[in-house]
């Protein structure tokens, strides 16, 4: 068993460290240089904001099935799930034409079709790839990042000859959503309500207000930077988290990893959560080094006409990026092993710390004020989740699945 988590965690982190590397350190750099700061920020917040939506609707209901799936294999039951991702899709195109009026403008009617089918086809494909996680299947994981890979490309492709970035997205979720459909049967689960629609649907709300929030510590930096300092200082901004952000990301498939096993559990010891901790602790450590090193060789080569304006904020962004991994890394027992309502209370709690602080320091110290009050919230959600677990754990003794 622990080879195989070995070699899924390896296998997780290269189908996300593939498309990422691609996207990060490849494409959105070429963008840059083919655009000027004000329209390269209005991309970096739209796209923000198709996550916000769509990857997080998809996400949550990935987590639902995955969470649930041992009980509806118990009572023999298939149903639900469709019609919530069938809420959710029509919730998201609502959620995008309302922030696309908002954030889009400059951009014609088809530019911004486009970019409701790409929230779309995210949505989509987030959610129904959770039947490799449900298998353990990563060896399908790593091909479906293949092919948004190859999609991300063949989208660079159409944006060098037509000059439009939204088609790089649209042919990588294109290209990934069609390897999963034909890979998976999910899509076809039965479009019915089962005796356990209601408690589905409950929880699944509840941890789609806590995933919402989660996604806004995530996304709002952009989303609020973008009407008050425009697109200019959205591009500065992006560029000293970028680093930080995309080593997250690729070390989030430890989350994921960790998900889908702990999904099997039925008990959570403190001597595994210490190890988790610690080795949670020494990675974001190692990796706050590192990036602080490398940083100015690395945004020198990559964005060049921000490079300078970007670099005093990345000691502060950078460490803000690596403790929200060790909070994400330490949430997934949460997520599993106590109620649902503890993710409600726990980020909303952050993020109203976080709009507060941030917008405050922001209208006294600027930029460097913004990064602080974030800084300062990513650290109050971590002293939260912890104080979360112990406080269960005291009662529990061991960490057991709860009723929701």
């Amino acid at each position: 068993m622990k080879k195989k988590i070995f070699s899924d965690l390896i296998l997780n982190m290269f189908a996300t460290f593939i498309p990422v590397f691609a996207l990060q350190f490849i494409i959105l750099p070429c963008i840059a240089l083919k655009t000027d700061a004000e329209s390269y920020g209005q991309l970096i917040t739209i796209i923000a904001f198709v996550n916000l939506s769509a990857s997080t609707m998809g996400s949550v209901l990935n987590n639902s099935r995955l969470i649930n799936f041992t009980l509806y294999d118990e009572l023999k039951i298939s149903g639900d799930f469709n019609i919530l991702l069938a809420l959710f899709v029509c919730a998201n195109t609502i959620f995008m034409i309302i922030g696309l009026v908002f954030y889009g403008h400059g951009l014609n009617i088809f530019l911004n079709t486009t970019l409701v089918i790409v929230s779309v086809l995210l949505l989509l494909k987030s959610y129904a790839s959770v039947e490799f996680r449900i298998k353990l299947n990563y060896k399908y994981i790593l091909l479906e990042s293949l092919f948004l890979f190859l999609g991300y490309i063949i989208g660079l492709i159409v944006f060098l000859i037509s000059g439009l970035w939204q088609f790089i997205y649209l042919c990588g979720f294109a290209f990934s959503f069609l390897f999963i459909i034909k890979k998976t049967k999910i899509l076809k689960d039965s479009f019915k309500q089962t005796t356990l629609f209601k408690r589905t649907t409950t929880q699944t709300l509840f941890l789609l207000g806590s995933g919402i929030l989660v996604s806004l510590g995530t996304y709002i930096d952009k989303l609020i930077l973008y009407p008050l300092l425009g697109g200019n200082m959205v591009s500065v901004y992006y560029t000293a988290t970028i680093l930080g952000k995309t080593v997250a990301l690729v070390i989030v498939p430890i989350t994921s990893v960790m998900l889908s096993y702990i999904a099997h559990m039925e008990k959570f010891s403190n001597k595994y959560f210490s190890i988790l901790l610690k080795t949670s602790f020494f990675v974001g450590a190692l990796g706050y080094l590192l990036l602080v090193i490398l940083s100015k060789p690395l945004l020198t080569i990559l964005y060049p006409q921000f490079v300078q304006a970007a670099l005093k904020y990345i000691y502060i962004t950078t460490l803000s990026v690596i403790i929200t991994f060790i909070s994400n890394i330490i949430n997934s027992v949460l997520l599993k092993f106590c109620n649902v309502k503890w993710q409600i209370y726990i980020n909303g709690l952050y993020m109203s710390v976080y709009i507060v602080l941030s917008l405050v320091f922001l209208k006294q110290f600027g930029l460097m004020g913004f990064c602080i009050g974030i800084l300062i919230a990513e650290l109050l959600r971590l002293i939260i989740i912890l104080y979360t677990y112990y406080m269960n754990n005291m009662y529990n003794n061991k960490l057991s699945i709860n009723s929701q």
